[in-house]
């Protein structure tokens, strides 16, 4: 049986993975520790690190739409319709969180009680009469559900997709082990990055539905004689990762709170006025 020639390896987007590397940490990471360095926002204006995370949506639809266009350029058959429609839904649920987000966390901090937990859980507010409750009510669901999961559930679903245009023959040659050393430098950062956002955000369970759909992804590879390129393995293993980190974190805890949540359990939220 005449076996398909070998082809040149596919060019690893080391370039957009350090700058998706960025956007995660400097926009996502960094907010909460630009809010504590800064002094405080007068009142009725957003924080610091609240105008720096509104960028978030611009640069990570830039980047994605990038990763797209490179993989137009080798030939998939994108759907440039569909990438659009999903990044618009993308921006839409970040802008619903990040409005949100603002608007809850400044409410609790003006009261007291326990942070980043939902009013039915926050005795503080429980107190200050059903109509401002229903208030908090309605911003933690923007916040803490429907932003995060119309963001998340619209980025998993491009990753998958891009993912799914990084097959290629089982004979396509390898890239250089220099190449593949540093695909794999992208690997663990990545990785920490998902589970950070998957346990903080709420969504952990899209995040492991994710990595299942990764995994028979390459079940589904390896039997029709096809493989992943590096730029879909490097997104495959780091998200392998996050299962580890997931399972480990719920293990340990016994739930999957989110880190903030675990760290703001022992802050005194007159510290946090």
């Amino acid at each position: 049986m005449n076996q398909p020639p070998a082809t040149k390896p596919r060019k690893f987007e080391a370039g957009l993975f350090g700058l998706l590397l960025f956007q995660s940490y400097f926009f996502d990471y960094a907010r909460p520790i630009v809010n504590a360095l800064t002094p405080p926002a007068p009142r009725g204006l957003p924080g610091f690190g609240d105008w720096l995370h509104a960028l978030a949506p611009i640069f990570l639809a830039f980047i994605l739409f990038k990763f797209f266009m490179r993989a137009l350029d080798r030939g998939a058959k994108i759907s440039i319709t569909l990438v659009v429609l999903l990044l618009c839904i993308m921006s839409l649920g970040q802008g619903v969180h990040l409005s949100a987000d603002s608007v809850d966390g400044r409410m609790q901090m003006r009261h007291t009680g326990p942070l980043d937990v939902a009013p039915a859980d926050n005795p503080a507010i429980q107190q200050l009469g059903e109509t401002v409750l229903e208030l908090f009510v309605l911003v933690y669901n923007y916040d803490e559900i429907i932003g995060h999961w119309i963001w998340y559930a619209a980025l998993y679903i491009l990753l998958l997709y891009y993912v799914i245009h990084c097959i290629q023959p089982s004979a396509s040659l390898n890239p250089p082990l220099s190449t593949r050393i540093l695909a794999g430098f992208f690997v663990a950062p990545l990785g920490l990055f998902w589970f950070y956002g998957g346990v903080e955000a709420g969504v952990w369970q899209g995040t492991i539905l994710l990595t299942f759909s990764f995994l028979l992804l390459m079940g589904f590879n390896f039997f029709s004689s096809a493989k992943l390129d590096l730029n879909g393995s490097c997104l495959a293993a780091s998200f392998f990762l996050t299962a580890i980190f997931m399972a480990a974190w719920g293990a340990y805890f016994n739930d999957m709170p989110g880190v903030w949540e675990v760290w703001l359990r022992n802050v005194n939220p007159e510290q946090m006025k």
